[in-house]
């Protein structure tokens, strides 16, 4: 919509009435799609989390055995700091270079925020897919033993995911939507992640398409690699399943870097390992992840 500031002088109150009436709807057609769907997700989940703990109580789950075999993935702290460091080290220099050179770049801020957000990406992501796949390749581990994938059981693992996803989604909308009633309370207007502005932004196909991907496919893969699939194992071989997922939570919140978003990515990163240890595939953590991203993602698209 044009600035109506700079419209010709023929421009009468009624178009601004129009212009209004159609953000109006606008806004109302996608407050009214978020509702949807995300209430139909709590009700859903509120159904799957009152059945599961139903069952739970009759028959409580036995962790012992999925613990055992979390400890005995091949990842030890030596192992998982092979990857990790690297990964830190070349976050720092990227931090450094970003501070020194980002006013000699000749792109307006939006195209180099942009190129910022996929350089993260190529050198977090990527990177860390590929420190990921050349140490199993140098200790001749198969991705099936480090990470229990199962050719044939990769569809239950996603089913698993989605259900157990969508029986979580009551907790992390609940504190969200009490965490919202406060900060517009205290008079607080949380800023938007890099990434989503970004993508709302975004007046090309190609760039909406690949952030896209990165949210729901590359991400989910590569950062259930990372804290569930290496960090995970060796951190309870060291010192125990809790605190272990404890730690992994903290840095999976703390990795992202949105403050507002901290307690719900603890929450969400709990819920991961939780599940990665009780079904022992991390496919099953994967989908869960993709999942609760494509939502934010359809919010997000919609406009």
């Amino acid at each position: 919509m044009e600035d109506w500031h700079h419209r010709p002088a023929e421009f009468t109150a009624g178009d601004l009435a129009g212009d209004l009436a159609g953000i109006e709807a606008h806004l109302q057609a996608n407050v009214s799609f978020i509702v949807w769907l995300y209430g139909s997700v709590f009700i859903l989940g509120f159904i799957l989390l009152a059945a599961f703990t139903w069952r739970i109580q009759r028959k409580p789950l036995d962790w012992d055995e999925p613990v055992r075999r979390l400890a005995w993935r091949p990842w030890s702290l030596r192992s998982a700091a092979v990857i990790v460091l690297p990964l830190l080290a070349v976050q720092v220099l990227l931090g450094f270079a970003h501070a020194a050179f980002a006013d000699r770049m000749p792109w307006s801020e939006p195209d180099g925020e942009r190129a910022l957000i996929i350089v993260q990406s190529l050198l977090f992501h990527w990177l860390c897919f590929a420190l990921i796949a050349a140490s199993l390749y140098l200790n001749r581990l198969p991705w099936g033993t480090a990470f229990g994938f199962s050719p044939k059981g990769i569809g239950r693992e996603i089913l698993w995911g989605v259900g157990i996803m969508i029986g979580v989604m009551p907790l992390l909308i609940g504190y969200n939507v009490v965490a919202q009633i406060v900060m517009n309370w205290m008079g607080y207007e949380p800023p938007v992640q890099d990434v989503t502005r970004i993508i709302h932004g975004a007046s090309d196909v190609p760039t909406k398409v690949y952030f896209a991907l990165l949210a729901v496919v590359i991400a989910p893969v590569v950062e259930e690699l990372l804290f569930r699939g290496v960090l995970l194992p060796a951190l309870t071989r060291y010192a125990g399943v809790k605190p272990a997922i404890v730690a992994v939570s903290v840095l999976f919140a703390l990795v992202h870097g949105h403050l507002p978003s901290a307690v719900p990515l603890f929450i969400l990163s709990a819920a991961l390992s939780l599940a990665y240890i009780y079904r022992g595939s991390l496919v099953t953590s994967i989908a869960m992840h993709a999942f609760f991203n494509s939502m934010t993602i359809a919010v997000i698209l919609r406009g």
